[in-house]
This record gives structure tokens, sequence and C-alpha cells, in this order.
């Protein structure tokens, strides 16, 4: 085999050094990246950031799916009446009634207690963590409302039944699952105000 001359060796530790540098430059860079982005993360950011991954837990993601099969066994049960309804005015009236009264019959008859009162107890701690401006309540709401009114709705009986003794239950969910007016005016407002900046 033919030795390697020094000019060829030299060339090869060069690349060698160049190959070393640019991972030692990516590492640098990715590392940087990182920093700057937590930095700018403020600590509500973060903290319902934390919140979504505590949604997606093992423990929640459980309680979730728990509502998921419940939520199926509703619809398969009440549609059929409600599609039987020939009013919609009457469909509109006693479909949420035939629907929560399901609900109720699931969550009494469940073999585990704690998963529904689990969930709402989740959005109950979320909703005082933006009522104390600890989390974001923009980011929050994006993340969780489409989740947050399914569940205030099919809920709706089993809610009203413990209102009756605390009447402020479930206050976090319902205030995540439907906008007030007052919110609906400030996001206007905040779209307006972000559109003028881009023009």
């Amino acid at each position: 085999m033919e030795q390697l001359s020094v000019k060829d060796k030299l060339e090869i530790v060069a690349k060698f050094i160049g190959i070393t540098a640019s991972i030692a430059g990516g590492f640098i860079w990715l590392q940087t990246y990182v920093k700057d982005v937590n930095q700018r993360l403020t600590d509500r950011q973060k903290e319902t950031i934390r919140y979504h991954e505590l949604y997606n837990s093992k423990e929640m993601l459980s309680a979730r799916e728990t509502f998921a099969e419940f939520q199926v066994k509703v619809f398969e049960t009440t549609m059929p009446k409600i599609l039987a309804f020939r009013n919609p005015r009457q469909a509109d009236e006693e479909g949420p009634k035939l629907m929560h009264n399901a609900m109720n019959e699931l969550i009494r008859s469940a073999a585990n207690k704690t998963d529904i009162p689990r969930l709402i107890n989740f959005y109950e701690q979320l909703g005082a963590c933006i009522e104390f401006e600890l989390c974001d309540g923009e980011p929050a709401k994006k993340l969780f409302k489409s989740e947050a009114y399914e569940l205030h709705y099919l809920l709706g009986g089993y809610i009203d039944v413990k209102r009756r003794y605390n009447p402020e239950y479930a206050t976090g969910l319902r205030e995540l699952a439907y906008e007030t007016g007052y919110d609906q005016l400030k996001r206007v407002r905040r779209e307006i105000k972000q559109r003028s900046a881009n023009n």
C-alpha cells in the first residue's frame, strides 16, 4: 500500500478539523437557540405549557379516555331519539336533557368514580391559574377551549347537580368553554391592533 504524502496527511487533518468545527459550531448554535427561545417565553407562557404537559400525562389521559368512551355511548343512545323528534325546537330543548341524563347514568354506574371529577378539577386549577395571571390566558384558551366546550356541554347535568351545593362548581371549565362578550371584545380589539401593526 502506498504511503500518504505529508500534503495528503495535512489535507485529511484539515478536513477532520473542519468537520469537528462544524459539529461543535452546530451544537453551540443549538444551545444558543434553545436558550434564546427559553428567554423569550415568559413565566406565564411556561406555566401554560406545563399545564398542557400535565393534561397529556398518563393520569389525565386515562380520565380523558373515560370521558371519550362516555361521549360515544351518550351519542349512540340519544341520537336516534333526538333524530326522531319532528320539531327542531323540540330537538333543541329535549336533546340536551336526554344527553345529560344519559351521561349522568354513565357517571353513576362507572367503576372508576374519580375520572370525571379529575377532569373538572384540572380545569378549575387552570382557570385559577389564568385568573391570578400565573398562566397566559390566550394560549390556554387556544389549547383547551374545544375540549372544555365538549366537557361543559355534555357534563351540564352533572355540573348542575353539583352546583346545588356549590354554586361556583366548574366555573373554570365554563370560563374556558365559553367566550364572554367582554372576552370577545378584547379579542377583536387585539386582532385589529395586530392587523394595523402588520400593515
